[in-house]
């Protein structure tokens, strides 16, 4: 084999070159035996001198003498203090209107309440705009809305209360399970739903001719048998007499 074959690969890395925690101050005299590759000495922060293969340096797999326990950040990474990151995501409205999240929602509809990515964690937006105006929130206690608005995170909306303060507060304006008719649980019931095929008509059509077959009102409403047993029967479509 000849002496060029046995050379290490090496790819230029310019001296003072910082990746994370390490600077580089020169090309080692050691070779990496295992892949036959250069190493370039660097220095740590903490003051201590090692050697590291170049791709392993640009591939951001080294970037400590390892008196880091965890990887550094990436170059040109910047932290935002989490109060401005939650600040970008509220409008500037009136100081009496609702200020309604403009990020992410816990649920894909437009009253859902907003939330917010904290330490690999969604916290509900509106509990952390009183731990940011107020600071922590008591044991036990919820963070309820005056205005009634889920998204809302206007500081002057927001009150604490018990979790059955919050659950009788809910019930009072509508907004319980099985409460129909609401600003946030609207009437899906008949044709207000939107998934619905058949009329009002139809449905009291059907109960008329509850005598005929139920395989053929279902051929004729493009439904199956049971959904026609199910009408006739009064299980659904309940508020029709």
């Amino acid at each position: 084999m000849s002496n060029a074959a046995e050379q290490p690969r090496i790819k230029h890395i310019p001296l003072g070159t910082v990746f994370a925690h390490l600077t580089v101050i020169g090309r080692s005299n050691n070779i990496d035996t295992k892949y036959h590759r250069a190493l370039w000495t660097c220095e740590c922060s903490c003051g201590r001198i090692v050697d590291f293969p170049g791709i392993r340096l640009r591939n951001g797999n080294a970037t400590s003498c390892g008196c880091k326990t965890t990887k550094g950040p990436p170059l040109g990474y910047i932290k935002i203090p989490l109060r401005d990151r939650f600040w970008a995501k509220v409008p500037k409205l009136p100081p009496d209107s609702c200020w309604e999240w403009l990020g992410m929602r816990c649920l894909q509809t437009k009253h859902a309440y907003g939330t917010l990515k904290v330490n690999n964690r969604r916290r509900l937006a509106h509990r952390l705009m009183w731990e940011l105006t107020h600071g922590p929130i008591p044991t036990g206690l919820a963070v309820c809305h005056t205005c009634d608005n889920p998204p809302c995170v206007n500081p002057d909306h927001l009150f604490l209360g018990t979790n059955m303060d919050n659950i009788e507060d809910m019930m009072r304006k509508g907004r319980g399970a099985g409460q129909q008719g609401t600003r946030y649980q609207p009437d899906v019931s008949g044709t207000n739903n939107g998934r619905a095929k058949l009329s009002e008509d139809d449905i009291r059509t059907i109960r008329l001719a509850y005598h005929m077959n139920y395989n053929e009102l279902a051929e004729h409403y493009d439904v199956s048998p049971s959904t026609i047993g199910r009408i006739v029967k009064g299980d659904t479509w309940k508020h029709i007499k």
